[in-house]
């Protein structure tokens, strides 16, 4: 049983020690890890990016809060994004302002 439960906390770890956040001319992209779970949006649907500070009891890895779906890996600082079909979502990142600046550069919203 503890062999189990360690191999889980490494798979864990491997699989969630980081998130890489990409834009291209296209699309935001993100993936935890070895790319395992990854995920992406067209630039052209996306409305609305902010920097936000999450709440501690939001903690970290992917789930649904009430501002959307969150990725993050650690710390509270993070980039809340609306589409324009009305879904949202929350990226954790240590430099939100850079990231929203990024977003907003390449899709010219607020």
């Amino acid at each position: 049983m503890l062999i189990a439960v360690l191999a889980i906390l490494v798979v864990c770890t491997i699989l969630f020690a980081s998130l890489t956040i990409r834009i291209t001319e296209t699309e935001l992209r993100w993936h935890f890890g070895p790319c395992l779970i990854r995920k992406k949006v067209a630039l052209a649907d996306i409305q609305l990016a902010e920097s936000i500070t999450i709440k501690f009891i939001y903690g970290w890895g992917i789930h649904l809060t009430l501002q959307g779906w969150l990725y993050n890996v650690s710390g509270f600082k993070a980039v809340a994004i609306k589409m324009k079909n009305g879904k949202q979502f929350v990226l954790g990142t240590d430099e939100p302002e850079k990231l929203h600046e990024a977003i907003k550069n390449m899709t010219r919203v607020s």
